[in-house]
């Protein structure tokens, strides 16, 4: 019983050190959605896993998903959005640590007629303590848009380009939050 509450108490602890820090907002214009990229530190500031909540235009969540670190590292990245079919966004990392972070490259299909896919890189870095994400300039971003590749007579094929940029204003939305 005694060997049973002490590890009640270390899971509680555990878990009550855990923080989430709302690293960027990703909306597109192929919808109206919202996705909200979360980064999961444990007690230590070390990343334990990335979180995307996707919700509709009336607030409605439609993807709540937590991958671990290790998972993204190992696998060669997750697939953030999908459409059709088509693994549209994946979301990969490059020279990454648990401690220190490293390089994001967002992965889309710019064309799902040539099946041809670009990528966006930003930065994920320990920035006086706390993750943020950051721009080839050392600009911090929290915001991200996708814009839509049309092709005139097919219609929509594929991702433009992935456009970012960081507001003032939502410098909270950059603060950590227990939850």
């Amino acid at each position: 019983m005694k060997l049973f509450l002490t590890f009640l108490i270390f899971i509680i602890t555990t878990v009550a050190e855990a923080r989430q820090t709302k690293l960027a907002v990703i909306t597109s214009e192929l919808d109206k959605d919202v996705m909200d990229f979360y980064l999961i530190t444990n007690e230590k500031n070390i990343i334990d896993s990335i979180r995307y909540v996707q919700t509709s235009p009336n607030g409605s969540i439609i993807d709540d998903v937590s991958v671990p670190a290790e998972r993204v590292m190992e696998e060669g990245g997750v697939v953030i959005v999908e459409r059709d079919g088509y693994d549209a966004v994946i979301l990969e990392v490059e020279r990454f640590t648990q401690k220190a972070g490293g390089m994001i490259k967002l992965n889309y299909l710019h064309s799902g007629v040539t099946k041809t896919r670009n990528a966006k890189y930003i930065n994920l870095a320990l920035v006086n303590g706390r993750f943020t994400l950051l721009d080839k300039e050392n600009n911090e971003v929290n915001r991200l848009y996708i814009k839509a590749n049309y092709v005139r007579v097919i219609g929509l094929v594929g991702i433009k380009e992935i456009v970012t940029s960081f507001s003032k204003d939502t410098q909270a939305l950059l603060s950590l939050d227990s939850f």
